[in-house]
């Protein structure tokens, strides 16, 4: 799914106290309409953005993975039984990261520059700081300085991981795995896809669970398997991770009685293969070529 694009327009001055949100000063403030009459015919909300405060212990939650991987059953796990509040997607660090690495290939084109050229001067670095500052802030103002759980199922936001334990250091990330056969099949049933496409979606998410691997210094993976198969101890591990034992039994019994995903119709106490699946040759051919490599590396059958 598309991230909804708004427009930002000038600030306007702080309201009056009795009216102020709670938290630090207004730093930006961003209006959009919420009647369709923008100037993209957009539906939009508006927001102040405040300082988030240097101490923010609140639980915080990033639900990644592919779509269609058993992010949506992890997100409503989450927020119910441990009542964060979260929307159903995110797609914000994102976002962050495509403004951060424009910002990089930018300033990085005039480095072997001779001229002294003001852009020199400035690096990216400071910069970096205040987008990492102001995704704090929005994130802060956004759930009023409670806990939350945050779900982008895409490739592009598990490569974000890094950045997501940059901008919050005490972030809890659980990113959702299930074999490429079955989220394949899937996503091309919700999305109306092409093969190739919901292939490669598949192949880059789990590229980028790879990467995030030995970078990433609290991150739980979880496959939809194990969340299936064995409820109670995935939420025993789930609660642990979180620092929620608490909730170790809740999370379990949700896992075993609620099924979020509902578009598969074969056996999940089996994992489907190539065999299962009324796929043509090329499009086997396709999938084996694309994902094939991602398969291996996760040990998933084939």
């Amino acid at each position: 799914m598309e991230p909804e694009i708004a427009a930002e327009v000038p600030a306007v001055a702080e309201p009056a106290e009795a009216e102020r949100p709670s938290g630090g000063p207004i730093i930006a403030a961003t209006f959009l309409r919420r009647d369709g009459n923008g100037d993209d015919g957009s539906d939009e909300i508006g927001m102040m953005v405040r300082r988030a405060p240097p101490q923010w212990d609140k639980l915080k939650i990033f639900v990644l993975g592919a779509a269609r991987s058993g992010t949506s059953a992890m997100f409503s796990a989450l927020t119910d039984v441990l009542e964060l509040p979260g929307f159903g997607e995110s797609h914000v660090i994102p976002a962050f990261q495509r403004m951060i690495y424009q910002l990089r290939v930018y300033v990085e084109l005039f480095k072997q520059n001779p001229e002294d050229i003001m852009i020199k001067r400035m690096g990216s670095s400071g910069i970096e700081a205040l987008l990492h500052q102001y995704a704090r802030d929005f994130y802060w103002t956004s759930y009023d300085g409670a806990g939350f759980v945050d779900k982008t199922p895409t490739g592009e936001a598990i490569f974000g991981g890094p950045l997501l334990e940059e901008i919050f250091p005490d972030a809890h990330l659980v990113v959702m795995r299930r074999t490429g056969i079955e989220v394949v099949t899937s996503f091309r049933i919700k999305f109306s896809s092409a093969f190739e496409e919901a292939c490669q979606a598949w192949a880059d998410a789990m590229s980028g669970i790879l990467r995030a691997r030995p970078i990433c210094r609290r991150m739980m993976e979880i496959d939809q398997y194990e969340m299936a198969n064995a409820p109670l101890i995935t939420g025993r591990k789930l609660a642990q991770f979180l620092g929620r034992m608490d909730k170790a039994d809740a999370l379990g019994r949700y896992f075993a009685s609620t099924r979020v995903e509902k578009s598969s119709t074969h056996d999940w106490s089996q994992r489907q293969t190539l065999d299962d699946v009324n796929w043509s040759l090329q499009d086997k051919e396709t999938f084996l070529r694309i994902c094939c490599p991602m398969m291996d590396a996760f040990g998933y059958p084939m």
